[in-house]
């Protein structure tokens, strides 16, 4: 029977003596301790596992074959969070390594495989990844066939191999998986099985998303605990959970981990989408994508300490198996789990095994990845245009990002985007160019130039300007931003980074442009204000931290204006996210800020602002110093659907609830409450877009200053 509990990993063993050792079943519940512990957990639990079956065969009849082992409590959400920390902290340490890659992509346009017009293109590629010196690659043969009601009716071929080039790095497609960071607790996890395969203990663990609302695969994960490794992983999102117009629903997306040389890699990954049809655009109904990887061969030595976590130290003799009868015992084991994908040959979608390539063109390939490495890497110019902004200073705003960067490295790069305000005739940008601190980099550094029409109210989530241009919902209030600054950062560990930043600005004031949008509604909240025109610089000093679900950020800094003493601010922020036991999403935040001396309007603490569902008007509580607080819960029911509301019961409605308070030295205490509805419109394949929402509300309490609903557009946090 599996088991429902999802806490208390483990606790007893249970041995079939009639299995001779070779595969048996943890049966039971007990708990498991972090990621401190666990490599002394697991040479305890050996110990006693093996003392225990010296026991057994001393007094078979008199010693029961069960053991219970405890230790201190962890929640199976905290071990898959382990479980992916350690996967990527392996993956950073990863020597480089080369492979070949062979990708068959299938569109199927017809009613099934075997109706209609499919497309099939496989290509085969030499790459190699190197942290230092970024990827590369080579394609070595591609080949495309048309079937047409399952007739082959045309093929092209081409072995002449490609010339080598640099890979940018790849996003993962499916990045909110329970192993990807912060992901985790997003989840219900129910053991399903354990097995005991030879050496090795397997768990089989499903996965579901807490809140219903949020776009997340279900599936089932198989983790080995010996490497604690994801080694089997099989995820689907049905009809309904996908939010978008052309996605209908991802019935597979299967990945396959293997270790070769000491790495454990993803050797097979497997990913099915089904498409909706769409007006004036021939979209395939099924798109098919699979990538299985061969001839793996690492070029370097492997981080000591991470072949201490993955090597089998556990002597072989009497109740351990031998290495290779071990490794036998998990091959027999990996594939009754692979049958069912496996099982029945190979279909028109598979487009048969993988290639054999020849070991003289693998060679080849190598040397023309490391020539192209021994050139260096050459400086790549992309421009694409952005969504125009909008507002009540320089009007509609048309945009355009330009990104320079070396091939293969993500630092040092440089970006620059530009724009046009129509009605206020003027221009509008920024440019930057650093290097960050990400993957094995701990020091990171960034310069940076800007001139902007600024609103008084920082805007705290991206996109504002669609709510500013469909409903007039921005400040009217704005100040021009001409700055520049420098900064330093370090990483001091995982999460925790240290920035030291200095800069000049200059600051104009500017008449509003534009009084209209396109619902046709009052652009207030405020009153037009004039800014101060001052000049000054900045230099300050941060900290900045990361947790489990919880972020918190403090600054000191000081600031110097034409005219006027030196003051200094401090300010700290700090903010949780997470869900419950029900599926209810919740975000607290709050912060606060202080000035030592009196600052200009556009630098005074400000509440309210476009990202507020209350909404207090812009500038209507404002000081030297103030503090605030906000809370908002997505709730997990679909009260529409339940009630079976005519006409927006499907559209899978998500209620919200938002509470706000604050004070200033200026304005005092004031809250607010807002609550109505939100509909998400991203994918966790869209990368910072899947954040992306629709919220209308209407605003009760002090803060509702206007009568009727409020529709804001933009990225949740």
């Amino acid at each position: 029977m599996p088991e429902t509990s999802n806490r208390f990993l483990f606790a007893r063993e249970h041995r079939d003596p009639a299995a001779g050792g070779a595969t048996g079943r943890w049966d039971g519940s007990g708990t498991l301790s972090g990621m401190g512990v666990s490599r002394f957990l697991q040479l305890g639990l050996l110990l006693a596992v093996w003392l225990a079956g010296a026991a057994v065969r001393a007094q078979p009849v008199a010693v029961a074959d069960t053991l219970v082992v405890t230790a201190g409590s962890e929640d199976l959400a905290g071990v898959i969070a382990a479980v992916g920390r350690r996967m990527r902290e392996a993956d950073l340490r990863a020597a480089p390594y080369a492979y070949t890659t062979v990708t068959t992509r299938t569109d199927a346009y017809g009613p099934d495989d075997s109706t209609g017009v499919v497309i099939v293109t496989r290509t085969v590629a030499r790459q190699i990844r190197d942290q230092d010196q970024g990827g590369r690659t080579v394609t070595l043969a591609t080949r495309t066939r048309r079937f047409e009601d399952g007739n082959l009716v045309w093929e092209s071929t081409r072995d002449e191999p490609g010339s080598a080039r640099w890979r940018e790095p790849a996003r993962p497609l499916l990045e909110s998986l329970p192993f990807a960071e912060g992901a985790a607790d997003k989840y219900r996890y129910e053991v399903r099985e354990r097995h005991l395969v030879g050496n090795t203990l397997i768990y089989r663990i499903a996965f579901t998303p807490r809140n219903r609302f949020d776009p997340l695969p279900s599936g089932e994960v198989w983790v080995d605990y010996a490497g604690w490794v994801m080694r089997r992983l099989v995820a689907h999102m049905d009809r309904g959970t996908t939010p978008t117009a052309l996605l209908d629903e991802v019935p597979l997306y299967r990945l396959v981990q293997e270790q070769r040389d000491g790495l454990w890699l993803p050797v097979d990954v497997h990913l099915v989408m089904d498409l909706k049809p769409a007006p004036l655009v021939t979209l395939p109904r099924r798109m098919d994508l699979r990538v299985q990887v061969t001839d793996v061969e690492v070029r370097g030595s492997v981080d000591a300490r991470h072949r201490r976590l993955t090597a089998d130290e556990r002597d072989p003799e009497e109740f351990w198996l031998t290495p290779e009868a071990a490794a036998d015992s998990l091959a027999a084991f990996w594939a009754r789990v692979d049958a069912p994908w496996t099982a029945g040959g190979d279909s028109l979608t598979m487009d048969g095994p993988p290639v054999a390539v020849e070991d003289s063109l693998v060679t080849w390939a190598d040397g023309q990845l490391a020539a192209l490495a021994h050139a260096g890497r050459p400086w790549l110019l992309s421009a694409v245009p952005l969504a125009p902004r909008f507002n009540r200073a320089l009007g509609l705003v048309p945009r355009v990002r330009v990104t320079a960067g070396r091939a293969g490295d993500p630092a040092p790069s440089a970006r620059l985007w530009a724009g046009w305000g129509l009605a206020e005739g003027r221009g509008v940008g920024k440019v930057e160019v650093g290097r960050e601190a990400v993957g094995h980099r701990r020091w990171g550094w960034q310069l940076a130039a800007w001139s902007q029409a600024r609103p008084f109210v920082a805007a705290d989530r991206p996109l504002r300007d669609i709510s500013a241009l469909l409903y007039g919902a921005d400040p009217r209030s704005f100040v021009r931003e001409d700055a520049a600054h420098a900064v330093v950062l370090c990483r001091l560990g995982t999460g925790l980074r240290i920035e030291v930043r200095a800069g000049v600005f200059r600051h104009r004031s500017l008449d509003q442009a534009t009084d209209w949008n396109l619902g046709g509604q009052d652009p207030s909240p405020g009153a037009l204000m004039a800014a101060e025109a001052v000049e000054g610089h900045t230099l300050g000093l941060g900290l900045q931290g990361i947790g489990r679900g919880w972020r918190w950020r403090t600054e000191a800094g000081s600031w110097s204006y034409t005219g006027r003493p030196d003051r200094w601010r401090l300010q700290a922020e700090v903010g949780w996210k997470g869900q419950d036991a029900g599926g209810n999403a919740w975000r607290l935040s709050a912060g606060g800020v202080r000035w030592t001396r009196t600052a200009p309007v556009q630098d005074q603490v400000w509440l309210g602002g476009w990202g507020s569902l209350g909404g207090w008007p812009a500038g209507r509580l404002r000081g030297d110093q103030g503090l605030t607080a906000q809370v908002e819960t997505d709730l997990a029911a679909d009260l529409l659907r339940a009630v079976r509301f005519p006409v927006l019961a499907g559209m899978r409605l998500q209620p919200v609830i938002a509470l706000e308070g604050g004070w200033t030295d200026g304005g005092g205490p004031l809250g607010s409450v807002a609550a109505g509805f939100q509909r998400r419109l991203g994918l966790p394949v869209l990368g910072r877009f899947q954040n992306l929402r629709m919220l209308a509300a209407w605003p009760v309490g002090p803060g509702a200053q206007e009568a009727g609903m409020r529709v804001l557009v933009g990225m949740a946090e």
